[in-house]
This record gives C-alpha cells, structure tokens and sequence, in this order.
C-alpha cells in the first residue's frame, strides 16, 4: 500500500499558461467564506420537532450539535441537519431539534470559545426530523484575497467557461485528511480490524471518495466527459434519474445539451456498475487501488454506494474585483466541494486561514 496512486481533487490538471499566477488566500478571517444553505423543504408550521435557522461563525458543524444538546438540554442524537458545514466561515443551516425541548431555542444564540458565535434567527415547527442530505445545496460568497488584480481576467475567463461547460465533481483534499485515511480504509477492505463503526465507515468512505476521482482522472486522461460510452450510466440534470447508455451518439447529443451528464462510481455493495467499454476505466480505477471488483460485496450496509455525477454545472457563478479581493459568487449541489471550484477558478488551490505572522 505504499505505492498506492495519487489522490487527485483537482481535474484537469491546471493550464500550464497559469502556473505562475498566484492563487490567493481564502478564509483568512471567517467572514471571507459565507455559505447559506438551500434547503430542500421549509418547516411547515407544526410538529413534534423545531427547525431553528442558524447562523454560526468560527463553529464546526461537530461543535454546533454538541452545543445545541447542551444549551437546550437534549440528546445530541435528537438533533437533525442536513449537513456539516465549515468551521473557519459565517454559514447559515437548518438543523431541528424535539419541539418540547427544556430550554427555550434562543438559548442556544451565544459566544462560543474565544472567536465563535451562534445565533437562532428563526425557528417554526415541523412533523419530521431533519435528516442528512434533505437539502438541494448551497449559495456561497468567498473572498480571494492576495491576489494581483491583473491575473483576475484568466479567474473570470475560466468561470464563464464553467459556467457553460461545468467542472470535474471530484472530491476536496478535506475528505482525505493528513493522508492516512485512504491506506487505513484499505486495510479495513482487506480484512483490518477497526472496532469503532462510525470511524470504519468513516476510513471505507475515504477510499470510495479516492477511487472516484482516480476513476475521473482515468476517463479525464481518455475519453473525457462529453462523449457517452456504451454501458455508460448517466445522469439526468434535472430530474437525478440515472439510466444505462443504449446508444452512444445519441447520449452524447444529449451531453453536449446539458440535459445529461456521466456518473461515475462510488464503488460499494449495492451500487451499480457501468457495463461495456465504460465499465473499463472502473475496472482500471480499482486494479490502480490493488482491489477486487467484489471487495465491496460484503459491506451492503457499511458502504452500499452510488453513482456521483461527474461533472456539475454551477448556478449564478460570477468572479468580480471588489476592493482588496476577487470575490466568487455560486450555488452548487449538495456533496459537490467549492474549494475544488475554486482551484479552477484561479489555477491551483489558494491558501487557507490567516496570513503567516512573521516576528
């Protein structure tokens, strides 16, 4: 496991007309990345649970939910949202809680630690919990800043492009933490002991998430995107319906449209598998990983997998000089990362967090 292949978060590879441009800083206070969720659902006004719309800043998504059981005196596996949001950022979310919660909502706005803060700014009744993934995505604004403002015209010339042709869905360097999750969740594959549930399907999922986007950088290196495959599996844009490739030149038709998009794997006990002359970068993705096509047979619980879009399109996506910083406007889909947008955005990943301080 050592020779394992190059976790890739960033596809195409970077023009090489833009290896000298400087790529920026973004997050270095949290209000330069706000993110607002776009919920799939609004609360409808009565119920056994409480939506409360939160505002937090300088908060993990973990840290929000364990503040939220101890503020309003409620287990924390009572508390529903749709999904983690950054901690270095300003971000608004819908996360539920029991309606007959001891404590009153507003008392979970507050300071938290030395930096961070959460605020209720609103909340209503609704009959059902709030589950992960019951949103449609996100709206972001983010701040690049350190940036010369003459290199911003190659920034705004890629967004137009991918405002037409979308970008490579690969998963963000976030999800592989410092490099050992992806050997740990092979070893776990191969028979590895790993007692604690939630961190094995944590490790399992890094390797799913790694052999997507070797798949991608394998289909990037061939084919591409914009051409359908027999036995290709696609996507509808609007509507998520996933069916098999029949006929290739008519797919393909149909991708240089919009109307659909290739899927690729997240390899898994249920997941479907591309057929034919598609299923061959599959094939290659895990024999690149030293794994068997059944080495997920067995985890139709832990890892049943799915089929991800390969590439996504953003809504509203704009890139302008305002001040000191290029700031970047767009929604994407849930589970789609804006940090790998952003890398296309501006030639390579920007910096994170604060300026160094020197002495």
């Amino acid at each position: 496991m050592s020779d394992l292949p190059i976790i890739r978060t960033q596809l195409p590879e970077p023009d090489a007309s833009r290896a000298s441009e400087t790529p920026g800083r973004i997050k270095a206070v949290p209000g330069d990345f706000r993110v607002e969720e776009r919920p799939a659902y609004l609360p409808s006004g009565e119920g056994t649970h409480r939506f409360l719309w939160i505002e937090k800043e300088d908060v993990s998504g973990p840290m929000l939910l364990k503040t939220a059981a101890r503020r309003l005196d409620v287990r924390q596996g009572d508390i529903g949202c749709a999904g983690l949001k950054d901690r270095r950022a300003v971000t608004r979310q819908w996360i539920s809680v029991p309606a007959s919660t001891p404590n009153p909502p507003e008392d979970l706005s507050g300071p938290l630690g030395e930096t961070g803060r959460i605020e209720v700014l609103e909340h209503a009744l609704h009959p059902n919990k709030l589950r992960t993934g019951h949103l449609k995505g996100n709206s972001f604004v983010i701040r690049i800043i350190e940036r010369n403002p003459e290199e911003d015209h190659a920034a705004q010339a890629a967004a137009q492009r991918i405002a037409s042709e979308g970008f490579v869905n690969t998963y963000g360097a976030q999800r592989f933490g410092r490099g050992d999750n992806v050997p740990a969740g092979l070893r776990v594959l191969q028979g590895g002991r790993e007692r604690d549930k939630q961190r094995r399907r944590f490790l399992v999922s890094a390797v799913q998430s790694a052999l997507f986007n070797h798949w991608a950088w394998l289909r990037s290196e061939g084919v591409g995107f914009r051409r359908a495959l027999a036995g290709d599996l696609l996507t509808r844009v609007e509507s998520g319906g996933v069916f098999e490739v029949e006929d290739p030149e008519v797919e393909t038709e149909r991708i240089l449209s919009g109307e659909v998009v290739v899927t690729g794997p997240i390899f898994g006990g249920k997941a479907r598998r591309a057929t034919g002359a598609a299923a061959e970068y599959e094939r290659a993705a895990l024999a690149d990983f030293d794994l068997q096509g059944d080495v997920f047979d067995g985890m139709k619980k832990l890892a049943p997998g799915t089929r991800r879009a390969a590439v996504v399109t953003p809504r509203e996506l704009t890139c302008q000089r305002e001040e000191d910083a290029l700031v970047a406007r767009f929604d994407l889909t849930s589970g789609t990362y804006a940090t790998v947008l952003l890398a296309h955005l501006v030639g390579s990943s920007p910096k994170e967090g604060p300026p160094d301080v020197g002495p």
